[in-house]
């Protein structure tokens, strides 16, 4: 929700801050009680007796462009636009495989799953690769789980449109699967939340391998991070919210595991020891157990943050508590 309209008249009528960024010194010039109004450390760093309200200039040379973009939307409107996905057109089909049941060959690389249906087995081996996680319900069957007795609806495949005979329902299933708890955990959004209530927000939903989440993931962390460093309460909330609702969705490929490495090296290198955004990356990437340990850039990023190596570990080990 953006800023009532007197307190948004108030602050278009403040003085000009000149705020100098990154590398390249590209100067902005912002209404000081448009940021001021954000925190306590923003308002001492704005209108205090800091030499950057003396003068009129604060350089963060430390953020990029875009960030700081991104931040001002929000220091003015209360939200902020996510980039688009870079798309990677050079991307090399990986090498021809023929699948043993269907004897069909491919050239196009399917998404292994998304994280949320992970451990939803409803779909037939010929499709269990495409986008779409899961299975269409038709309606309630007319067989019995074989573990809690109940009947449950039977399963079409959600591509070929096949019907799926299942010995025990979904429920029952997952519950058996230590995965699942995981998955269950990082799906919890209040866990990450608490008792703010967030705005509505629609991740956009990759389809192809060759979309890359680098920056999508990153524009989220990067606020996130300058959150953190100034005490923008509710900054710190909405981004963490929105990378939240977009691992969620995020569809699972092969090659774009490399993604999800770039958040996590970002983030450790950028947060202190006991942080939230850390505990929620560390359970996301234990959802995606093995899958994730065999890029080939994991290795790196276990021995570059160590931090996360350690809390990984640990975190795996609980499945076999």
């Amino acid at each position: 929700m953006s800023p009532p309209f007197d307190a948004f008249a108030a602050f278009t009528k403040s003085h000009i801050i000149t705020f100098v960024i990154g590398s390249g010194a590209t100067e902005f010039y912002l209404h000081a009680d448009a940021i001021s109004r954000l925190s306590k450390p923003l308002q001492a760093l704005i209108n205090g007796g800091m030499r950057e309200a003396k003068e009129g200039r604060v350089v963060w040379d430390d953020l990029d462009d875009d960030t700081f973009i991104r931040f001002t939307q929000w220091a003015y409107t209360n939200d902020y636009e996510t980039p688009e996905p870079d798309v990677q057109h050079d991307i090399a089909p990986p090498s021809t495989q023929v699948d043993p049941v269907t004897n069909l060959s491919s050239q196009t690389e399917k998404a292994l799953y998304c994280v949320m249906h992970k451990t939803d087995t409803a779909r037939c081996h010929k499709c269990s690769g495409i986008p779409g996680y899961g299975a269409m319900i038709l309606g309630n069957g007319d067989h019995n789980c074989v573990k809690c007795k109940r009947p449950f609806q039977i399963f079409r495949c959600h591509e070929c449109h096949q019907s799926i005979k299942l010995a025990a329902c979904l429920d029952c299933r997952a519950r058996k699967s230590k995965t699942a708890a995981l998955i269950r955990a990082f799906a919890d959004s209040g866990h990450w939340s608490g008792a703010w209530t967030p705005p509505n927000f629609h991740p956009r939903q990759n389809t192809k391998a060759s979309e890359d989440y680098t920056n999508v993931f990153l524009s989220h962390a990067k606020l996130y991070v300058l959150a953190d460093k100034y005490d923008i309460v509710d900054l710190g909330k909405e981004s963490l919210h929105r990378l939240h609702l977009t691992l969620q969705s995020f569809a699972v490929y092969e090659s774009r595991m490399v993604d999800i490495l770039c958040l996590v090296q970002f983030v450790f290198d950028n947060t202190q020891d006991i942080d939230i955004l850390r505990s929620m990356l560390v359970l996301y990437c234990a959802c995606l157990g093995e899958d994730l340990a065999k890029c080939p850039e994991f290795q790196s990023v276990m021995q570059t943050a160590p931090d996360f190596g350690q809390a990984l570990v640990l975190k795996l080990a609980e499945q076999f508590d």
